[in-house]
């Protein structure tokens, strides 16, 4: 049966695998004798004799082993133990402090890519410079619209145009698979720009727009739907502004028109059939919160100089300011004249 190992000798096999495992630390964190051969006796100055060099440093070591005794072996181990102890403590402390410290955040600047801005240059489809205004008119297949339209900062104003363009009409923002060559026939084109004066103009194929589903006549609403409508709030565009349209004769007999006239107006109001002058209205703000007394004195001070005034139908229905009421503060102030 095997002899169980005394104390002592237990102890000893216990510091020495301690002190190997302290020696390994000490020597990673050492600083200036890390990687550093001792002198060894025996072997010649300035010999490159590595094996020679490990032998001489075996053969010392091991005499120095059998020459000390246990207690001579004993506190460089126990010394070696207590720095691993204290080294493995400053490694623990060390890490709970990084646990609990954040790591610190670095913001980058981005610089805005020029690349982002001509994502958007459509003007290869939906701009053509080449085309005639007078061609235009005299096909009358186009309804001409000229804007007052300036690009933001950094955006080339062609492409701009192109895309205000594209998106008053046929254009997405992607290439889609639907598109066809009828799609492309209706585009509308962009075939004058001076962005000196912040000028554009585009022409629109009237057959883009909707008609009335009652009756085919064209709507008024279908036009500014596209032509001021889809673009604005574009943010590639600084403002866009219509300042002239042109309207196909045979595209303009399609509108009805509304059921009167300024002439009946004029009719209403007394000034005879022809030449009966300016014809002023206004809507009474706010269009809710005012009470009768107040809103009737509104209108007074507008008929002043005024003709007409729309009110809003909210006030029909607002408890607080019955039309009916109020009614009688108009008839009130009305002076006999207009009576």
């Amino acid at each position: 049966m095997a002899q169980r190992p005394t104390s002592s000798s237990a102890l000893s096999s216990g510091l020495a695998l301690g002190g190997m495992a302290a020696g390994g630390l000490v020597l990673l964190g050492s600083g200036s004798q890390t990687f550093v051969t001792p002198a060894v006796s025996g072997v010649a100055p300035g010999t490159n004799n590595l094996r020679a060099s490990t032998a001489a440093v075996s053969a010392q070591t091991s005499v120095a082993a059998a020459s000390a005794g246990p207690a001579a072996s004993a506190a460089p181990v126990i010394a070696c133990g207590a720095l691993t102890a204290a080294a493995l403590a400053g490694q623990r402390a060390s890490r709970r402090q990084n646990r609990g410290t954040p790591l610190p955040t670095v913001v980058k600047n981005v610089q805005e890519s020029s690349v982002a801005r001509r994502a958007l240059d459509q003007s290869s489809r939906y701009a053509d410079l080449s085309l005639d205004e007078e061609e235009l008119i005299k096909n009358g297949k186009h309804l001409l619209v000229a804007y007052i339209m300036k690009p933001k900062a950094g955006y080339d104003y062609l492409a701009t145009a192109a895309h205000f363009a594209a998106e008053s009409s046929t254009g997405t923002n992607v290439n889609v698979c639907t598109t066809d060559d009828f799609t492309k026939s209706v585009d509308a084109l962009v075939y004058y720009i001076d962005p000196d004066n912040e000028e554009m103009k585009i022409a629109y194929p009237t057959l883009l727009f909707d008609r009335n589903i009652t009756d085919g006549r064209a709507m008024m609403c279908s036009v500014l739907t596209l032509s001021i409508g889809n673009n604005q709030g574009m943010g590639d565009v600084e403002y866009g502004k219509i300042y002239d349209i042109y309207f196909p004769p045979a595209y303009l007999r399609l509108f009805d028109g509304p059921n009167c006239n300024v002439v009946d107006m004029w009719r209403i109001l007394n000034r005879g059939m022809s030449n009966g002058g300016l014809i002023v209205g206004t809507i009474i703000k706010p269009k809710l919160g005012l009470q009768p007394k107040p809103f009737g004195e509104a209108c007074y001070a507008f008929w002043q100089g005024g003709d007409m005034i729309a009110v809003s139908v909210i006030y029909y229905l607002f408890v607080s300011c019955c039309y009916f009421v109020c009614l009688v503060y108009f008839i009130s102030m009305l002076s006999p004249k207009c009576i």
